[in-house]
């Protein structure tokens, strides 16, 4: 783990299976002779759960409290007014982004701001994927190039097989990444630098992608909210190749493709039941539902010949599409594609485990 570096930026990030919290770092001191406004640009992605953010001031917490937006600005400018650091945040116009700014940074005071944010893996390549954060907060001070110090710890329920990153060392500084695995294979720490350079961007982001010796057996995940005494669950399956191999140590050959590797004489074109359980709670609106459904249209026109199929959609009850499963024919085919294009995220709240 870094120390704390003036003007500079530190990311940690800790991975389990499925998911990872991100804390990003940013310190700032204010080397000038007169008090100064820092102004805060968090932006909003669906990727990234943006859950908590502190502000620490010569070492110690500021606290804040929410109030009405008329209430806040004057309580604000009172604060400047008397000489008093001031604290105001709110949401920009479209809300994509969260602006805070603060005010009354005295010379020589030393301000940290660490935002945290929950991150859902991907997969990719037969692997877990774990995409850099790159949408960090920006502050109105570092318009130059500054450091950015990545701390990476992955912490996996079962031994990693595989873990690399076709992009990452063409982008870090020279000679700063380290990956140091443990002796059991099932933690992993990784530290490199990568510079900052103002306004420019990169095409593709940083992803590491990793297998661990068991991910590709069923997993369910469980949610508690104590506030509403609700239970909410994530199930799922990561496609299973019929042979893939478990090596000794974790293979980091970033050369290699595991989907052309283990599928390329490895298609199932056995007849089979193919069960589709469909998430149509509120939260699945617009685009996602949208999604879904020109995914369904794809899959159901490419079934092993003399299979059956069925569909069922959820949320807080259960929408049967075909009744019981259906022979997969052209007849069949046509009627579910006309249920399929008129699916609605209807269904209220999310529900899995009825279904």
């Amino acid at each position: 783990m870094y120390n704390q570096k003036e003007n500079s930026i530190i990311i940690e990030s800790t991975i389990n299976e499925y998911f990872a919290i991100t804390k990003v770092k940013q310190t700032y001191k204010n080397k000038t002779e007169n008090p100064l406004e820092l102004g805060i640009v968090i932006p909003l992605i669906k990727e990234n759960l943006f859950s908590k953010f502190t502000v620490l001031m010569n070492n110690q917490t500021i606290i804040s409290k929410v109030l009405e937006k008329e209430k806040a600005e004057e309580k604000y400018s009172d604060a400047i007014a008397k000489g008093n650091i001031g604290v105001i945040a709110s949401y920009l116009n479209d809300e994509s982004n969260y602006a805070i700014n603060i005010g009354n940074l005295n010379p020589n005071s030393t301000i940290e701001l660490i935002s945290e944010y929950y991150q859902l893996l991907t997969f990719d390549d037969m692997s877990f994927c774990f995409t850099l954060m790159s949408n960090y907060p920006s502050l109105s001070i570092q318009s130059y190039n500054t450091l950015i110090f990545y701390s990476i710890n992955f912490e996996t329920n079962s031994k990693i097989t595989r873990l690399i990153s076709k992009k990452i060392r063409e982008r870090t500084i020279k000679n700063s990444y380290k990956q140091t695995f443990d002796k059991t294979f099932t933690k992993c720490s990784i530290e490199f630098q990568l510079k900052k350079e103002y306004g420019k961007k990169y095409k593709e982001p940083i992803n590491f992608l990793f297998r661990t010796e068991n991910m590709n057996e069923p997993y369910l995940i469980k949610e508690y909210n104590p506030e509403k005494n609700e239970t909410n669950y994530l199930m799922g399956m990561i496609y299973n190749p019929k042979s893939i191999e478990i090596p000794s140590e974790p293979d980091i050959n970033e050369n290699e493709d595991y989907f052309l590797k283990y599928t390329a004489n490895d298609i199932n074109d056995n007849p089979s039941l193919y069960i589709f359980l469909i998430d149509q709670s509120g939260s699945m609106t617009g685009e996602p539902i949208k999604l879904v459904s020109e995914s369904l249209l794809f899959f159901i026109q490419s079934l092993p010949k003399n299979s059956y199929f069925q569909l069922i959609g959820f949320g807080s009850s259960i929408n049967y599409i075909n009744q019981k499963p259906v022979e997969y024919n052209t007849k069949n085919i046509e009627e579910t594609k006309k249920k399929i294009k008129k699916l609605n995220a209807d269904l209220g709240g999310t529900d899995i485990s009825s279904p």
